[in-house]
């Protein structure tokens, strides 16, 4: 867009669609062990929580 002044309201809109992140939610049940792989690209950021669950 070239310009960090008078961006347009259009733009505005267009960044505001494009820069919503995806998110995902999985359940996943471990006995002693968990290994999570992930291959990102560039620019890309996972977040993970991991919360212990007593039963």
């Amino acid at each position: 867009m070239n310009s960090t002044y008078n961006i347009k309201k259009e733009e505005i809109d267009y960044l505001k669609q494009i820069c919503v992140p995806k998110q995902t939610v999985f359940y996943v049940e471990s006995i002693d062990e968990l290994r999570i792989e992930s291959c990102l690209s560039p620019h890309e950021v996972n977040f993970y929580e991991v919360t212990f669950e007593y039963s």
